[in-house]
């Protein structure tokens, strides 16, 4: 099977997935990408904080309580991942209190989702503390994946309401004018497809970009877009045949594997 972020990454930059995929090279830490490292740690790091609180939801508890725990969990969670990476900030010749408070509107805000998201699940199917609990972690970072379609990934967060199936990402920046960016429009798709095999109910997706929300139903003409992407990613991976540059100068400028591009082009 094939990862979904590689048909993404495919469809970003043919020849920056080449490098990364064929050849096995990582760009080297910057701003964005530090920045996404930290927003993972942190996530890892406010889990206990989270499942402790989740724990002690009752009949009694409000939406207002969950947020104001969940932002405690957040903030506590963002606060050690800055400190852990202190050193690799300051060789970026970034100040953690800027980027600290950078990522705090965005976590601020998902704090916000996910105590709303947490909320629909107390009032939908009435259960609490551990049960609730175990409800939540079924429901998000969930593994798909799917032999006919040969992808795999992790999908940000799957709901169930009735006789629908919802599919989340999340994703950071700004949201474009207009419908979501193609490579995370590919992403929710190849996760709607998955999910769609294995259920019978109606599927919707959306891309949350902070407080923008995207939707997304499943067309003929999209489905057959992700296995085209899917078999193009496939043999290049087999071949080992390096994919035409399509030169975007606003993407080559902030690539960290542009030295290399360049010289797979001699």
């Amino acid at each position: 099977m094939i990862a979904v972020s590689a048909i993404t990454s495919y469809l970003y930059c043919p020849k920056k997935f080449y490098m990364q995929y064929v050849l096995g090279l990582r760009e080297p830490a910057k701003k964005p990408t530090i920045e996404g490292t930290i927003i993972h740690e942190a996530v890892d790091k406010m889990q206990k904080g989270l499942d402790d609180a989740t724990s002690q939801v009752n009949e009694n508890t409000t939406k207002a309580d969950l947020e104001i725990n969940y932002k405690k969990a957040f903030y506590l969670g963002l606060f050690n991942s800055i400190n852990a990476n202190e050193q690799t900030l300051k060789n970026l010749e970034l100040d953690k209190k800027e980027v600290f408070n950078n990522l705090w509107e965005q976590l601020s805000a998902d704090a916000l989702k996910k105590a709303a998201f947490v909320f629909r699940l107390v009032s939908t199917h009435k259960i609490y503390g551990k049960e609730l609990l175990e409800k939540i972690k079924e429901s998000t970072e969930v593994k798909l994946e799917s032999d006919t379609l040969g992808l795999r990934g992790i999908a940000d967060r799957i709901e169930e309401r009735d006789e629908t199936i919802l599919v989340y990402e999340m994703k950071t920046g700004k949201a474009p004018a207009e419908g979501m960016w193609p490579n995370h429009k590919i992403q929710l798709a190849a996760y709607m497809m998955i999910a769609k095999e294995s259920n019978k109910k109606n599927i919707e997706g959306a891309v949350e970009y902070g407080e923008s929300i995207r939707r997304l139903n499943l067309n003929p003409f999209i489905e057959d877009e992700v296995k085209k992407l899917v078999k193009i990613a496939e043999e290049i991976i087999e071949t080992r045949k390096i994919p035409q540059c399509q030169m975007n100068e606003n993407k080559c400028k902030i690539c960290g594997l542009k030295k290399y591009c360049d010289y797979l082009q001699r």
